[in-house]
């Protein structure tokens, strides 16, 4: 149902690769949110369930929530789905506390879907909910496409275990 979305993968490639090249070696942004991706992805897919996950930094929420705002979109049943979920919804908002509305309003449109002990659902719940920043901060669309673009971390698929805890809840509702 998803089929634009790599095609958002290009663009914003490109896009980081400008920025790269125009702050002349300063930040590296691209580096900078894939860094932030892989160190989510750890977080998420740590198996140590006890541990207490929460956000760390303004990258890390963008990032975690763009990731659940596609696993929101991948639970729709809409036959063909269009960025217009993405940018009239999230990106449309101003500050934060309006980016936590829109997330909750997805995650209520869906939650019968989603099962209560999906591990990975809910440490990417965890760490988007317990962001708060210090002070007020434009939002970060780069992090935030990036996000929504990259590979889902929830569906990751464990090369070991052939199946990832997102298919297996799937396929037991299907049974």
């Amino acid at each position: 149902n998803l089929e634009y979305i790599p095609t958002l993968a290009y663009p914003l490639n490109v896009r980081l690769a400008l920025l790269n090249y125009f702050s002349e070696g300063e930040n590296d942004v691209g580096y900078a949110i894939e860094d932030a991706y892989i160190a989510l992805k750890d977080k998420v897919l740590n198996t140590s369930k006890n541990e207490h996950v929460a956000c760390q930094s303004a990258m890390e929420f963008y990032l975690a929530t763009g990731q659940l705002i596609r696993y929101y979109c991948k639970q729709s049943q809409a036959q063909k789905l269009h960025y217009d979920v993405l940018w009239h919804g999230i990106v449309s908002a101003k500050k934060v506390e309006d980016i936590k509305k829109i997330q909750y309003k997805y995650f209520q449109k869906y939650a019968y879907k989603i099962a209560i002990d999906d591990f990975r659902f809910n440490r990417m719940l965890s760490i988007v909910s317990s962001y708060k920043p210090e002070e007020e901060e434009p939002i970060d669309l780069d992090a935030l496409f990036y996000g929504f673009a990259s590979g889902n971390i929830i569906y990751y698929k464990d090369e070991d275990k052939g199946i990832n805890e997102g298919e297996a809840a799937e396929n037991e509702e299907g049974k």
